[in-house]
């Protein structure tokens, strides 16, 4: 199961984002079933990236890490820099080629 956490800043934070991320990806990795993270730019716009997470099951990230002090350290570090709320989108995979 996946997250996909969409988030938009201003163009001029773009490394500072970039930057928290990578501080955190520790936190997200320790954290009980998270397999894999990847932060990807948005082609086009700077100030867009998709942060993809990889979760062993759906409650790993909504019943433990959502209700964690780890997210409460994550949220504060990165919500700052954000243009508004992220959207957070579940999915799985269907189909790989």
């Amino acid at each position: 199961m996946h997250t996909t956490l969409e988030m938009t800043a201003d163009p001029a934070d773009a490394d500072r984002v970039r930057g928290v991320v990578a501080a955190l990806a520790p936190l997200f990795r320790a954290q009980p079933g998270c397999l894999a993270l990847r932060l990807d730019r948005v082609e086009g716009d700077e100030g867009r990236h998709l942060l993809l997470i990889e979760w062993a099951d759906i409650a790993d990230h909504r019943d433990i890490f959502a209700k964690s002090d780890a997210f409460r350290t994550w949220a504060a570090a990165i919500g700052p820099l954000l243009r508004g709320a992220p959207r957070l989108t579940y999915h799985r995979a269907v189909l790989a080629a």
